[in-house]
């Protein structure tokens, strides 16, 4: 017996989610650049004052993206030590800083946009 799945108002909601393209993309480069900002001051604030070496390195890029519905921003640790940080040495334990933190900023990121999205009558199920 052959699998069958329908569709029914896929033609609706492809042209609705075109339509919220554009205003939810310019909001979420503005959510998104506030985000990543937080994001990185709390890896400034995590980090340890040895040096100052691994704070001053920490760096927010925006980047481009051939598709005007995808936003892309990244936050950097550029210091050679960060590695020995976050993941230890044999002399030096790990200090999991970056993963968690940057973790928590796009799951804050993403909450906010599913409320966005949601306020404009869309409903967002399955977030993992």
């Amino acid at each position: 017996m052959a699998s069958e799945m329908k569709l029914r108002g896929i033609d609706e909601f492809l042209a609705e989610l075109q339509r919220l393209a554009p205003e939810l993309t310019a909001e979420a480069r503005a959510r998104q650049a506030d985000r990543a900002e937080q994001t990185a001051a709390a890896l400034r604030a995590a980090y340890p004052v040895v040096t100052g070496e691994l704070r001053n390195s920490i760096e927010v890029q925006r980047e481009s993206s051939n598709s005007p519905a995808r936003v892309f921003t990244r936050v950097t640790v550029t210091s050679r030590h960060a590695g020995f940080y976050e993941f230890g040495t044999r002399h030096a334990p790990p200090h999991p800083t970056f993963t968690p933190i940057l973790r928590r900023g796009r799951e804050a990121f993403l909450d906010e946009m599913i409320d966005r999205v949601g306020a404009r009558g869309l409903e967002v199920h399955g977030r993992v």
